[in-house]
C-alpha cells in the first residue's frame, strides 16, 4: 500500500491528476495509464519511487530519520517537478512493459508466419521527449530531465 511520505511522494489519485494535466488526452501512455486499476498504478508507482530512490542528491533530508529522500532541507515540502517525476517515470516503466508485451507478440506472430504492422513506442516517444543527460538513469527521460537538477544541485538552498 502507498503511503505518502513514507513509500512515494504521490497517491494513485495524484498521479492520475498530474498525467491528465501534463499529457494530451490521446496520448497513448495517458489512456494506457487510466484503464489500469489500482493495484496496477500503486505497482508502477512504486518502482518509479525505488528507481528514484537509489539516486544521489546533494544536501541532507529535511528531518533525519524520514524514509524517502525528499524534502531536503532547510525544505519541508516536497517539491512538485519530483511529484511530476514520480508519475513520468511510472509512465516510463509502463512504456517499457508496453514495448515488451510488443516484441513478444511479434515474436510470437512470426514464428506461426503472421506479420502485423506493430509499432512499439520506444525511448519515450509516445512522451515526445528529448535525449537527456545520461546521468541520471530513470525509466522516463523526462523524469530524468527533471530529477537532473536535483541531482547535480541545480536548485536552490537557502
Amino acid at each position: 500500500m502507498l503511503t505518502v511520505s513514507e513509500n512515494t511522494y504521490i497517491t494513485i489519485v495524484e498521479a492520475d491528476e498530474l498525467i491528465a494535466t501534463h499529457l494530451d488526452k490521446y496520448n497513448g501512455l495517458r489512456l494506457f495509464w487510466e484503464i489500469l486499476d489500482d493495484e496496477e498504478k500503486e505497482q508502477y508507482l512504486s518502482r518509479s519511487i525505488e528507481q528514484m530512490e537509489t539516486l544521489v542528491y546533494p544536501g541532507r533530508k529535511s528531518r533525519p530519520m524520514q524514509p524517502l529522500t525528499f524534502p531536503r532541507a532547510p525544505s519541508v515540502e516536497v517539491p512538485k517537478e519530483i511529484k511530476l517525476a514520480q508519475a513520468y517515470n511510472a509512465l516510463g516503466f509502463l512504456n517499457a512493459d508496453m514495448k515488451e508485451a510488443g516484441e513478444e507478440s511479434q515474436k510470437l506472430y512470426a514464428r506461426f508466419g503472421v506479420h502485423l504492422g506493430v509499432v512499439s513506442a520506444s525511448d519515450g516517444a509516445i512522451l515526445g521527449e528529448t535525449p537527456v543527460v545520461k546521468q541520471v538513469n530513470l525509466a522516463s527521460k523526462k523524469a530524468a530531465q527533471i530529477v537532473n537538477k536535483y541531482v547535480r544541485g541545480g536548485f536552490r538552498m537557502r
